[in-house]
């Protein structure tokens, strides 16, 4: 196997390793009950899908969803559908982190309708007498990128973990101002050969991806800026960095 043929297989299985987005946009149903999500609540289910099932708000959340994301892609351009494919299947990926949360998944849905709708992301979905909650331990409450190559998520719990897209270190700073750094290298990528001819209209659609995918991530203008950090950089060390970044981001 030459090193261009080993550098594509290895990107391959980084992706399908570190970036599990071939979860499908739920099946839709034809005809949709009272309590009926957008998928039959039969067979082998998920936990997140008995979640769903078991709730009436859920299941009203996850209908909503899905009409106005349909509705969305509907009227979309070609390049709009491949972003809003991306979104969508991101979108799943986080909330099945949610397992069977049912208060999780609530402020998941919430917030994906929001998005769609281009409404401001909100911390949940309070009933009309209910208060908003705090900000949880894993709620995102700030990100920023910096030229230099840093990506920085602030928590509701107050500690800011970083991450280096060119050397891939990892640091933890807590509210009391500790420090914690990683204590494992992820290893460098090897100096190779250019993509060969055959191939330049795969990688640019790889890389192409890889930042539509990015972008439901971050702002337009922290993209460009994410961009900037990548200049330079070869084709095979641009990829690998969009995929840690992307790890970085969704996890």
């Amino acid at each position: 196997m030459s090193n261009a043929q080993y550098s594509i297989v290895r990107i391959l299985l980084k992706i399908f390793i570190l970036l599990p987005l071939g979860v499908g946009i739920m099946s839709m149903s034809n005809s949709i009950g009272n309590a009926q999500p957008s998928f039959r609540c039969t067979g082998n289910l998920s936990r997140v899908e008995r979640a769903i099932c078991g709730s009436r708000n859920l299941s009203r959340l996850d209908r909503s969803m899905v009409r106005i994301y349909r509705r969305k892609f509907s009227t979309a351009g070609n390049r709009s559908k491949r972003v809003l494919r991306a979104e969508q299947s991101v979108w799943v990926t986080w909330r099945d982190t949610c397992g069977g949360n049912v208060r999780c998944l609530d402020r998941r849905y919430f917030n994906r309708i929001n998005g769609l709708l281009g409404r401001p992301a909100a911390g949940g979905n309070p009933g009309p007498s209910e208060p908003a909650p705090a900000a949880a331990a894993d709620t995102i409450t700030s990100r920023t990128v910096s030229a230099d190559g840093w990506l920085e998520t602030k928590y509701g719990d107050g500690r800011l973990v970083r991450f280096n897209t060119r050397d891939r270190s990892r640091q933890t700073i807590w509210p009391d101002g500790s420090v914690t750094n990683s204590l494992f290298s992820t290893g460098q990528t090897p100096s190779l050969p250019p993509l060969p001819a055959t191939y330049s209209g795969w990688g640019a659609g790889l890389e192409e991806a890889l930042l539509l995918i990015l972008g439901t991530a971050l702002s337009p203008e922290q993209l460009e800026t994410y961009k900037q950090s990548a200049t330079g950089r070869t084709y095979y060390q641009r990829v690998d960095q969009h995929i840690d970044s992307i790890s970085f981001l969704l996890n």
